[in-house]
C-alpha cells in the first residue's frame, strides 16, 4: 500500500507521475526526454537528496536547476551518483544550498527541476528516496553482489525500501517522524539501513536458523539496531526547521 507521505509530486510534460514512481515495486515509466521540456519534483517542506532508479539505464546528460527567489537556475554543486543516469543512484545537494518556495502546478512548495540535455529513452523504476544503495551493501560485504543473494531479482531495491520504511516507523512511533523526507541527513542512518538490509538478506538465503547466512543475519540485526538506538538525528519538523534529537538522552534541542 502506498504511504501518501513517502511520495514526491513529480509532473513531467504536464502528467503527474507522483503514483507510479513512488515506490520500488511498481512498473517502470518510459520517458522520451524532450530538450524544451523539464521534470518538476517537490514537497511542501525542503529536501536534499533523492535516489532515482532505472529499470535499464542510458546515459543522459542533464542539468538540476532550483529555483532562487526570482528564476530558476541551474547548480554544479552536487553528488551525482547516478553519473547522468547511467545507473541507479542518490543524487545530493548540500545543505548549505538555499531553495526557495516556488510556485508551479497550482502549488507552492519547495520543487526542483531536472533539464534534459539530451533528447534519450529512459527507463525510471523510482523517483524517491533510500537510505541505502547496492554500493552500500558492496563496501560492507563485496561478494553480495552475486546472484545467489538476490534469489532471482536483479537489485536489492526492494529490501532498502523496507529497510526505509521500518527506520521511519522506529523514529515515528517516537513522536518524531512522518516520512523518510523528515530526515535532514541521511548519513546518519545509512550505516543502520545498510546492517539491517544485509541482515534480510542474510536471513533470506539462510537455510536453517543456526546456519552461518543466520548467524551474520542476526549479528548484522543487531548492529542496525544498536545504531538507530544511539543515533544523533537531524530531522525537520513541519515548519521546516531542523532539529537535533539524541535518543541516547532522549531529548531534542534546536
Amino acid at each position: 500500500m502506498k504511504n501518501f507521505d513517502n511520495i514526491l509530486d513529480i509532473i513531467y510534460q504536464g502528467q503527474s507521475l507522483s503514483s507510479p514512481l513512488s515506490d520500488f515495486a511498481s512498473d517502470s515509466v518510459i520517458l522520451e526526454t524532450s530538450l524544451t521540456e523539464y521534470l518538476y519534483f517537490g514537497r511542501e517542506t525542503p529536501f536534499h537528496s533523492i535516489f532515482l532508479a532505472f529499470l535499464t539505464s542510458v546515459s543522459c546528460q542533464f542539468e538540476l536547476q532550483i529555483y532562487n527567489g526570482s528564476t530558476w537556475e541551474s547548480t554544479s554543486d552536487l553528488i551525482d551518483d547516478t553519473l547522468s543516469f547511467s545507473r541507479s543512484g542518490f543524487i545530493m545537494l548540500p545543505k548549505s544550498l538555499s531553495i526557495i518556495p516556488s510556485l508551479f502546478n497550482d502549488k507552492t512548495q519547495f520543487w526542483m527541476r531536472i533539464k534534459f540535455l539530451e533528447a534519450k529513452t529512459l527507463s525510471v523504476l523510482a523517483l524517491n528516496i533510500l537510505f541505502s544503495n547496492d554500493s552500500d551493501l558492496k563496501r560492507e560485504f563485496f561478494p553480495i553482489s552475486g546472484a545467489d543473494f538476490k534469489l532471482g531479482a536483479s537489485n536489492f531495491f526492494l529490501i532498502h525500501e523496507a529497510v526505509r520504511d521500518y527506520i521511519v516507523q522506529f523514529f515515528r512511533i517516537k513522536g518524531i517522524v512522518k516520512s523518510p523526507w523528515d530526515f535532514a541527513e541521511i548519513e546518519e542512518v545509512r550505516l543502520a539501513a545498510v546492517y539491517l538490509a544485509l541482515s534480510k538478506i542474510f536471513l533470506s538465503v539462510s537455510d536453517t536458523q543456526e546456519d552461518n547466512w543466520a548467524i551474520k543475519g542476526y549479528s548484522y540485526d543487531k548492529k542496525g539496531e544498536t545504531l538507530l538506538k544511539t543515533v544523533s538525528l537531524t530531522f525537520i519538523d513541519s515548519e521546516g526547521v531542523e532539529i537535533k534529537s539524541n535518543f541516547k538522552v532522549g531529548r531534542c534541542y534546536r
